[in-house]
């Protein structure tokens, strides 16, 4: 009846209009479980949303409605949507966002605060969509590999860095970190279950066989999978297992302590912490007495130099 170009047409209606439901003409936003269903199966969009128009600034609680959509996300709860879901990942989006628009003091200064926070994404995906490979391989997988790898550094940057100086109010300081995060989890599960799919096919990017950078570049996908902890862990005692000179072993000092801190255990090699004041600080170590050596024992320099090496290169400045 309406031919390929009518139904394109009419299913495109037919979302616009569920979208458009999330805005209805009392002026008054959806309730919280209705506005999470539609941002969670993509018929709304948290990012572009309009608080002003859909009557947020008018509800006479705006924190209790903030609150109920935490709650209707259930995060950190058994049954809440994996991170790595399309649900999982909107529903980062959906906690930016209506942040953003709960702590603005009113439709004005949220107006404000989404044009300066739209601005700083869209000046971080132009730099995403332009993430290439320092060295360029001639192995289309080992490019594809290295050119995620740049990607997965490009957008760490973000949080080594001072936020940029435009002059943002305290609403877009508070949430800009979210946002970017938004782009790191899209990344990281992209890239993970990319690896996870090469890997069934090759084991492991192996120095002999594909490179020293291509062990490198792969070992960080793994290390920033932290949202499939039984991956890492998997491939933790995967890379234990391969024989010297397959992989680095300095490195595999850093998964290990990724692991045993995912797992509730204290880590070995003092190479997970924190950045305070400019500062980096590893978490507790087992045994600290001997951590310079067993540091030493797979090719680390002393804790102190690592100290002052992270907290210049991976703290903001």
């Amino acid at each position: 009846m309406f031919g390929r170009s009518g139904l394109i047409m009419a299913a495109g209606l037919a979302v616009t209009m569920a979208a458009w439901a999330a805005t209805p003409a009392t002026g008054e936003p959806p309730d919280p479980k209705t506005f999470v269903q539609l941002a969670q199966s993509g018929k709304l969009d948290p990012e572009t949303y309009d608080f002003d128009a859909a009557g947020f600034f008018s509800l006479p609680d705006r924190m209790a409605w903030q609150a109920g959509i935490f709650g209707e996300m259930k995060m950190g709860q058994p049954d809440s949507a994996p991170a790595c879901s399309v649900a999982g990942q909107r529903n980062g989006k959906i906690m930016v966002w209506t942040q953003i628009a709960a702590q603005s003091a009113d439709a004005k200064e949220w107006s404000a605060a989404a044009k300066t926070m739209h601005a700083r994404l869209a000046s971080l995906d132009q730099t995403l969509e332009h993430s290439a490979p320092e060295k360029p391989s001639a192995d289309p997988l080992v490019q594809e590999l290295m050119l995620r790898y740049a990607r997965d550094q490009d957008v760490r940057g973000v949080f080594s860095q001072l936020p940029p100086a435009d002059g943002a109010s305290p609403v877009v300081q508070n949430n800009w970190i979210l946002a970017a995060l938004t782009r790191m989890n899209a990344i990281d599960c992209d890239n993970t279950a990319w690896l996870k799919s090469q890997l069934t096919k090759i084991g492991w990017f192996s120095i002999p066989k594909y490179g020293a950078d291509a062990d490198m570049a792969a070992w960080h996908l793994v290390q920033h999978a932290d949202r499939d902890p039984s991956f890492q862990r998997e491939m933790l005692e995967k890379l234990q297992a391969l024989p010297p000179g397959e992989t680095s072993g300095k490195r595999l000092g850093y998964l290990w302590d990724r692991v045993a801190r995912a797992e509730g255990h204290l880590q070995r090699y003092g190479t997970q912490g924190t950045c305070k004041d400019g500062q980096w600080t590893p978490f507790e170590s087992e045994d600290p007495a001997h951590l310079d050596e067993r540091r030493a024992a797979i090719g680390m320099e002393p804790i102190a130099e690592h100290m002052k090496i992270t907290s210049r290169e991976a703290c903001p400045h």
